[in-house]
């Protein structure tokens, strides 16, 4: 059960992405989906699993039928929204999930530290042979723009 309100968490977020980057709810249908997982949201636990499995996987075809239609036909705004969705990943997620540790390097206290461009040190260890190789690494990249 547990396993089945995290799917339903996932397909909220898809939705929720749908509408942020389409920016009107009629779109596709999405108020209808919406809905449509509301209700499910609502009865999970009158209905079977089976049941319940079969409802979303049905709504998870549908929302992945409109991804497609969605990238199929992407307007200058709707490319600008993707970009700066909060749901994109940024350099600091890969700092965090790619290397094992890091430090950002910048000025004294709040001088010379500017948001947009990080510059860190890390460290990321490889295995050749079951043997462990740590090497230390720069990363300069754009965190916003």
């Amino acid at each position: 059960m547990k396993e089945l309100q995290k799917q339903l968490l996932k397909t909220e977020e898809r939705i929720n992405y749908l509408l942020q980057i389409k920016d009107y709810s009629n779109w596709g249908n999405l108020d209808g989906f919406k809905k449509n997982l509301e209700q499910i949201k609502q009865s999970i636990y009158d209905l079977t699993e089976e049941k319940l499995t079969a409802e979303i996987r049905k709504l998870d075809e549908s929302i992945s039928f409109l991804e497609e239609r969605a990238e199929e036909h992407l307007t200058p705004m709707e490319r600008v929204r993707i970009v700066r969705s909060v749901q994109r990943f940024s350099l600091k997620d890969i700092l965090e999930n790619v290397y094992e540790d890091y430090t950002e390097l910048g000025g004294e206290g709040d001088a010379n530290v500017d948001p947009a461009m990080i510059c860190a040190k890390a460290t990321i260890t490889r295995r050749i042979k079951n043997k462990p190789y740590t090497s230390s690494v720069m990363v300069i990249g754009q965190e916003t723009g």
